[in-house]
């Protein structure tokens, strides 16, 4: 085999070099940089999909083959890496010839050699995938509506979301008063995953923005939002739902829970587990609930996790404890451990 332009084919063993075994494979087969998508290797099925000879395939990347924008891919590829059995997803790639068609991908983040790839296994979507192709594109919007991580003069905010499937029965949101120095936030976990799950937490959210709008205790808030929410559960689910409110004049935390029971606070160097008591959302229309407030000074730092999170230990950090390493250490539990729910949070570094 020919050396390819990159050289990460050169001075392999002779297993690795025996890239026409990857012929053999029934579907479409292409390695490509995870730097830049550009291809390294792509099989005979594939050369035939796209209708490229061997030579055309060493100047393509998945961006020329993909018909979708170029930040689309790039999150594709974003989203690939934090899944460590590989991510699926519906799209439409581009032939040679022009031909617009819709395909299955199934890309993994590898280490080949010490060098970072993704394989991607494509086939051309069937009837089957239509209504897949509707939950990933639910997934996409949910995704986009939820705030990015945020840093300001009071408070860095990192967020965690990690979907079962395509769509998630968690979510988190929070909005930032600047002219009152008050973080409002929410953590919310609806019971069930799919489109249903995801369409509570929607109203879960109108809502969430509908209390800040009103003059009234944290704990009041949530009994609102409750006998709002109660009619939309009438099939019998219910949601977990956490509220609060960062003032940064008085520096104090003020929050009530709804069925999330937990969360971790980390101050100068020690890690304790909050308990939070109250009910779920959903099972008695005229629930109250709850109301607590701690102080906190800069540096303190809150984890406000759905129960997907509920198997990772926050104690087991031992004497590396600082909000970096536990946000990290949280993105690895998601993408390492088997995912048996949604798992989402807020993770919230005061100054």
């Amino acid at each position: 085999m020919k050396s390819d332009k990159n050289g990460l084919l050169d001075d392999r063993c002779d297993y690795c070099q025996r890239f026409e075994l990857l012929d053999m494979i029934t579907d479409a087969l292409l390695l490509t940089h995870v730097s830049d998508g550009t291809v390294i290797f792509m099989n005979q099925q594939a050369r035939e999909l796209y209708g490229y000879s061997t030579e055309e395939s060493k100047v393509l990347s998945i961006f020329s083959l993909s018909h979708t924008s170029q930040s689309t891919v790039v999150e594709q590829m974003k989203i690939a890496k934090q899944y460590a059995k590989g991510y699926s997803f519906i799209t439409r790639h581009v032939k040679k010839d022009g031909m617009i068609i819709k395909v299955q991908v199934n890309m993994k983040y590898i280490l080949f050699h010490g060098n970072k790839i993704f394989a991607i296994v494509i086939r051309e979507a069937t009837q089957e995938d239509k209504l897949r192709e509707e939950f990933e594109l639910a997934g996409n919007v949910q995704r986009r509506l939820l705030p990015p991580n945020m840093e300001n003069q009071y408070a860095s905010i990192r967020t965690l979301y990690h979907p079962r499937n395509y769509v998630s029965g968690d979510v988190y949101d929070f909005v930032f008063d600047e002219a009152e120095k008050l973080l409002y936030g929410t953590v919310m976990d609806v019971m069930g995953h799919g489109l249903a799950a995801a369409s509570h937490t929607n109203i879960l959210k109108y809502l969430f923005y509908q209390t800040l709008e009103k003059s009234m205790p944290v704990s009041e808030k949530l009994s609102w939002i409750n006998s709002q929410m109660t009619s939309f559960f009438s099939d019998g689910n219910f949601a977990a739902v956490f509220l609060f409110e960062f003032d940064f004049k008085s520096k104090t935390l003020t929050y009530a829970s709804g069925g999330i029971h937990r969360f971790t606070y980390v101050y100068e160097n020690n890690v304790e587990i909050i308990k939070c008591p109250g009910l779920f959302l959903g099972i008695k229309s005229k629930e109250t609930f709850e109301q607590n407030t701690i102080s906190f000074q800069a540096g303190d730092s809150f984890f406000f996790l759905t129960d997907g999170f509920d198997q990772w230990n926050p104690q087991a950090a031992g004497q590396n404890i600082n909000f970096n390493s536990m946000h990290e250490t949280l993105k690895t539990y998601t993408a390492t451990t088997p995912c048996k729910d949604d798992a989402s949070g807020l993770c919230i570094l005061t100054h």
